[in-house]
């Protein structure tokens, strides 16, 4: 009797061993899967256990590691073919446009019929339509190449609005558009790519100009979110919430490409912030949020 309990006794204490082992080794290989996820590297798991399952296990999610890497090299070589691609096609638009906007300018002073003024004008308008795509096509390309890396500083969200404003001062004088601008009095520091951050902003305040029927309201609070909001009665529900798609333009988008909020909304995100839109009774606001 007493030799039974004595091997039952032995064969529990193995188990807990053998349990203990086993959880060690899972430890050991979900600490070393979370490093190798987040470096990027090349690195595999390796684990101190001689069981035969458990070394068969980690070698089943090496192989599952080495291809999702292949996987991913795959997709980054099309993204930067396509990125390529599109910088090398909006760049070489760009040279024949400005002598096609030339020209254009030379036709409108010289003597023409009403009806060869009136296409000249349309002309005009598509060429720079067509221009502003390009520009925007190679900004797009520039900035979401997959090789460039954003580097990250404190900046005052305060100054930057600021900053932005003081640069779209005229156009929106010229459009109609009165900002009306509540900031806090301390600044609101935030880790952020100041060239991402300033192109958020002009694509925002390009936005306003091209859809606000004279008033901007823009808020920052301290939390480090930020409401620009105006009446866009050219709007309705359904196209301010396909505002953020790419290429995606209103009937009535002033020569809108489609692609700068789209930006704004990729830019925002590649910072760790959210970015929406809300349309109510009339109204658009765009809601920024910078953690």
């Amino acid at each position: 009797m007493a030799f039974l309990l004595f091997l039952s006794l032995m064969l529990t204490a193995l188990l807990f061993c053998q349990m203990l082992f086993i959880r060690k080794t899972l430890r050991e290989i979900g600490d070393q899967m979370e490093q190798i996820l987040q470096g990027d590297t090349n690195a595999v798991i390796r684990i101190s256990s001689r069981d035969k399952m458990l070394r068969t296990f980690a070698a089943k999610l090496n192989a599952n590691l080495r291809s999702l890497r292949d996987a991913k090299r795959a997709v980054e070589r099309k993204s930067n073919k396509l990125t390529n691609a599109i910088t090398a096609v909006s760049h070489d638009l760009r040279t024949p446009l400005t002598a096609i906007c030339g020209y254009i300018g030379l036709l409108e002073a010289e003597d023409a019929s009403v009806a060869a003024k009136g296409y000249i004008k349309m002309i005009k308008n598509r060429a720079d339509a067509l221009k502003k795509l390009t520009e925007e096509l190679f900004q797009y390309s520039v900035l979401f190449s997959a090789e460039k890396e954003p580097r990250f500083e404190e900046v005052s969200l305060n100054a930057a609005l600021e900053e932005s404003f003081a640069q779209f001062y005229g156009a929106m004088s010229k459009s109609g558009v009165s900002p009306n601008i509540e900031m806090p009095d301390s600044a609101v520091i935030r880790l952020l790519n100041k060239d991402y951050l300033a192109r958020i902003f002009s694509n925002i305040l390009s936005n306003a100009i091209r859809y606000s029927s004279g008033d901007f309201d823009v808020v920052l609070y301290p939390d480090g979110k930020i409401s620009f909001s105006n009446s866009a009665p050219e709007l309705d529900a359904v196209t301010a919430a396909r505002l953020f798609e790419r290429f995606y333009t209103v009937s009535n988008g002033k020569g809108s490409t489609g692609l700068g909020l789209a930006v704004a909304k990729n830019l925002t995100e590649e910072m760790g912030g959210t970015i929406c839109s809300v349309f109510e009774r009339g109204r658009l606001t765009i809601e920024i949020c910078f953690y």
